[in-house]
Order: structure tokens, then sequence, then C-alpha cells
């Protein structure tokens, strides 16, 4: 009940979301084994959800290439909020391509969109926010009537993170928390002393080649003991190729919409998780939010080399035919 109550400034409505689940996985609690097995049962269904999209989006390949980074299968057995916030940032990225084939608004979807990302993970809002913009042209008066709505709803948030935080103290008094307590515990995760060169390095082994690794069970731990990771020119390898399919994807498809969504998301992690370092130095739990945009960039990717090939194969046909 204390985890529903209170779950942290930047996850201020994941308590409210996962409810269900925790009020359900009372009956379990006298047995541990089936109280384990229920959570683990629950999040392979939401992994099994973002499987789905992953295909949805990028084709087989794609949701192939995703079961083989050893970050997805983590995710489908811990009971955190990353599986959940992944589920709603790839909802996000479907939505914003049939609304731009469809060429519809739904603004009412939007919200909806906005209000359950932000609710789990704060930051993760403003990545629903790029994904409109991107799709739909705003006027003057939309815009302020969108930075209006914004400022309403993070007046709602913190009222009620408040609410929550009073009930919180009600129910623990002998661990009090303050919302001055919360922001100080959050400004914890910017490393110090950082600088350009350490930015750069925790960003290509922490943030950017930990999520797309096959192997990576006994290697987090160890990672998040020392801060560092040795890959290997193995490890390296496959990260390299991996990059290098994905942005080779992303650019031959650069014009799509859902190419464009999932490039402004992603600058959105940068901005936070590389320049300002917020959590840089244990990156890789992050990546949840962003690194199902490889296996999408490589599957859109093949799909657009394959029908190259199809069409080439097509024309000598026909000049064979003449």
């Amino acid at each position: 009940v204390g985890w529903i109550t209170y779950t942290g400034v930047r996850h201020p409505g994941l308590g409210m979301v996962m409810s269900p689940v925790v009020l359900l996985g009372q009956f379990f609690q006298s047995t541990p084994v089936l109280f384990k097995g229920f959570l683990i049962a629950v999040y392979a269904a939401i992994g099994t959800m973002n499987v789905w999209l992953v295909w949805r989006l990028g084709g087989w390949l794609a949701a192939g290439l995703f079961l083989c980074f050893g970050f997805t299968w983590v995710l489908a057995t811990v009971p955190e909020s990353f599986p959940l916030a992944m589920l709603t940032l790839l909802s996000t990225v479907a939505w914003a391509a049939k609304a731009a084939d469809q060429r519809r608004r739904m603004d009412g979807v939007w919200v909806f969109l906005f209000v359950l990302t932000t609710a789990i993970t704060v930051t993760n809002g403003l990545k629903v926010l790029v994904a409109y913009l991107v799709v739909n042209r705003l006027g003057k008066r939309q815009k302020l009537m969108l930075f209006a709505a914004m400022v309403c709803v993070a007046a709602v948030g913190c009222g009620y993170f408040a609410l929550r935080m009073m009930r919180w103290n009600a129910l623990h008094p002998e661990a009090p928390k303050t919302i001055m307590g919360a922001l100080a515990q959050t400004a914890n995760w910017i490393p110090e002393g950082v600088g350009f060169w350490g930015r750069v390095r925790m960003g290509a082994v922490n943030f950017l080649a930990v999520p797309v690794l096959p192997w990576i069970g006994g290697a987090l731990g160890k990672l998040a003991w020392q801060g560092r990771l040795e890959i290997g020119w193995l490890g390296y390898s496959w990260v390299v190729i991996v990059y290098a399919a994905a942005v080779a994807g992303a650019w031959v498809n650069r014009r799509l919409t859902i190419v464009r969504v999932m490039g402004g998301m992603l600058v959105v992690d940068v901005l936070i998780h590389v320049i300002f370092a917020w959590g840089l130095d244990e990156g890789w739990i992050f990546c949840a939010h962003w690194f199902y945009m490889l296996p999408i960039c490589i599957g859109i990717g093949a799909r657009s080399l394959r029908r190259y090939l199809d069409d080439g194969a097509s024309m000598a046909e026909a000049e064979g035919c003449r």
C-alpha cells in the first residue's frame, strides 16, 4: 500500500497505474513463490506487448533483433517502471504513425498518451509532446492553448503528488518525506566531476552499448557496482554493426513520420542523460526509454532494401521481355 501511495517525484502516477496489479498480488503474498511468479507473469505480458508493437512498427526482423538484446529479457522480469514506460512510448510512436497516415488529429488520444506517459515517468511526457508537434502543424493560438494545457497538467500533477506525500507521511510517521527531499534525491543522480570526455566514455558504454548486447545478465551487477563494463572487441563489433544498420535504415527513411518522431524522442534522452549527465553513471537503466528504436530502424531499412531489390528485379525482367 505504501508503494501505491508514494513512488517518488519522477514517477508520480506509477503507483496508481500499477495499483490493480499490487492489490491483486496481495492474494499471493502468503506464498512468496506464487507472488514472485505472479509479478513475473505480469511483466512478461507487458514485455510481450512491447515485442508485438516492435513487430507492428518494424516487421519480423525488428522483433527478432529486439529479442536478441539481453536488456529486453531483463525488462520482462523486473517489476519496475521501465517496461511500462517503454509500452507507453511505443504506443505513442505507433499512434503517431497512424495519425500521420490518416491525417487525423484526435487530440483526445494524444492527451491520454501524454497523461499516462507522464504519470509513469515525468520526463517521458516531453517525448509525447515532441511526437505531437512532429505530426501536427500548430498555429500560434493552438500553441498557446497547448502551453496552457501543459501548465494545468503540471499544476494538477504537483498537487496530486503533494497529497500522496501527505498520505505517505500519515501512514509512515517514522519516515516522513518532503518535496525538497525528493528533489534533492533526484539531483543526486547527476555524477560529480563528469567532464566532456567522461560524458563521451560513459555515454558510449553505459548509455549506448550495454542495452544492445546479447549478454548482460551477470554484467549488470558488475556495471552497477564498478560503474564500468569491459565489453571486449566482440561486444563492440556487435554494437557497431547494430548502430550502423540502424543509422542506415533511419537515413534512407528519414522522411517517414515514424523516423522523425523517434529522432525527436531520442534527442530528449540524449539531452537529459548525456548532455546534463542525469543518471549517466548508470545510463543502461534508462535505455528502455529509447533502445527499441534501433531494431525498428533496422526493420524499416530492410523493408526499403527489399523494395529496392524487387523493383530492380522487376525492371530487369521487363527489359528482358522486350
